[in-house]
């Protein structure tokens, strides 16, 4: 259950709100996994209230996701291959997390067979190598993220930056739960 969070809505009511809904035997059957909306701007002190809210989640019976760590080697899920957003109108976006959604123009549109044909060169950006970069690859976190996100390659930004958590908290956090997971089957 993915809980997409502004400053407005963070709120630890969120925890029984769901409660109402899932019973406790259901809960251990969801992940929670926390993310800010990517317009909103970025609060370190913000995950405080994240790291308490993941862990009345987690004395409720859910597993929790402290840290997202990539264990698929890409950097963003729009770079999947078979990852694709389809709008309202039948146009196909990679990206639900960019104004590709919102844009009047469309990047690709589907054909009578299924497939998608892509507009223009739209689709290269998405099969690129996204680490390849002087501040990528000197970066000890680079196994944890992979790469920037397609949106960002030709800024020079780092995925890390834009969140709120500390990595290393988020880190301890991690392994804490999933030894705890693993140890309580």
């Amino acid at each position: 259950m993915r809980i997409n969070y502004t400053e407005e809505n963070l709120d630890q009511i969120i925890v029984e709100e769901v409660n109402q809904i899932i019973s406790p035997q259901n809960r251990c059957k969801v992940r929670v996994m926390p993310k800010k909306v990517w317009q909103e701007n970025v609060r370190k002190s913000r995950y405080e209230n994240v790291k308490t809210i993941l862990q009345k989640f987690h004395a409720s019976g859910y597993n929790t996701v402290h840290f997202d760590a990539v264990n698929t080697f890409i950097p963003c899920y729009a770079n999947r291959k078979y990852y694709n957003a389809i709008k309202y109108n039948g146009d196909v976006v990679k990206c639900t997390a960019s104004n590709d959604l919102y844009e009047k123009c469309t990047h690709g549109e589907i054909e009578p067979d299924g497939s998608i044909k892509w507009n223009h060169d739209f689709i290269k950006k998405y099969k690129m190598v996204f680490f390849e970069n002087k501040r990528c690859l000197q970066c000890k976190y680079l196994p944890l993220c992979m790469g920037v996100c397609p949106r960002d390659n030709y800024t020079n930004a780092c995925k890390l930056e834009n969140v709120d958590f500390n990595i290393e908290d988020s880190l301890v956090n991690y392994i804490d739960t999933m030894y705890e997971t693993k140890t309580a089957k």
